[in-house]
């Protein structure tokens, strides 16, 4: 066994030989698998189910923004509103958008989360 082992020594050479084309194959095929996940999200199904930019931000920030008002107005004008769970349920799933959600407590426990 230890004779096989000092057949397969490699002079200092050949491991920077190696080394170096492992260097570049290994970022080139790594960049080669990024590049065709990319692709392939981007081009399956609808390409206008991926918004991304300023347009996507402040669509979210629109909606964020209008559930607030909602809210704001709610609290002023119906406080018992809020007491409305499949209400509150509404208000957080609109709010998933921007990976928000609404908790309310009442009394020092949390009513809803």
């Amino acid at each position: 066994m230890l004779e096989r082992y000092r057949e397969l020594k490699m002079s200092i050479k050949v491991k920077l030989v190696l080394s170096y084309i492992a260097m570049l194959v290994v970022p080139l095929f790594l960049t080669a698998i990024a590049a065709v996940i990319i692709l392939a999200i981007l081009f399956s199904g609808n390409i206008r189910e991926f918004k991304f930019g300023r347009d996507f931000a402040k669509n979210i920030v629109q909606k964020a923004t209008s559930v607030y008002t909602e809210i704001d107005h709610a609290i002023s004008n119906n406080p018992d509103k809020m007491l409305d769970k499949m209400y509150l349920s509404q208000l957080d799933s609109d709010l998933a958008i921007a990976n928000t959600g609404i908790i309310l407590e009442k009394s020092g426990s949390n009513y809803y989360r």
